[in-house]
């Protein structure tokens, strides 16, 4: 399991590095990059919880269909911190090159893949 973990940490800094290369105006992805290392130096598990947390408990269903509509269909008024990279990228979306929304789409796909493997233990 800890492989799985550590993939899964890796996927997520490499989701942040691309996510920051390419929107480097929106500072809370460098924040949420910055922060998502210290969680996981402190507590290897902590980035996987919250994932599990702020992303998979409301979008892991549509995320495992491939259906990326929840970023134009939803509001995020009432979004938490650990949630700004999914409201930021919502609000970024209907703008964002068709390259980048597969890059975000493969991304997503990926920690999905990976956060599975890992409750399959």
């Amino acid at each position: 399991m800890e492989v799985y973990v550590s993939a899964f940490n890796n996927a997520t800094s490499d989701f942040l590095d691309d996510i920051c290369e390419a929107y480097p105006h929106v500072a809370v992805f460098g924040l949420l990059r910055t922060l998502h290392s210290a969680a996981a130096a402190h507590d290897r598990t902590i980035p996987l919880s919250r994932f599990e947390k702020h992303v998979m408990e409301k979008y892991g269903d549509s995320l495992r269909r491939t259906d990326f509509s929840f970023f134009l269909g939803e509001t995020y008024d009432e979004a938490p911190v650990d949630n700004d990279v999914v409201a930021h990228i919502k609000g970024l979306w209907t703008d964002m090159r068709p390259e980048d929304r597969e890059c975000v789409k493969a991304h997503l796909r990926l920690l999905v893949d990976i956060y599975d493997k890992v409750r399959s233990f």
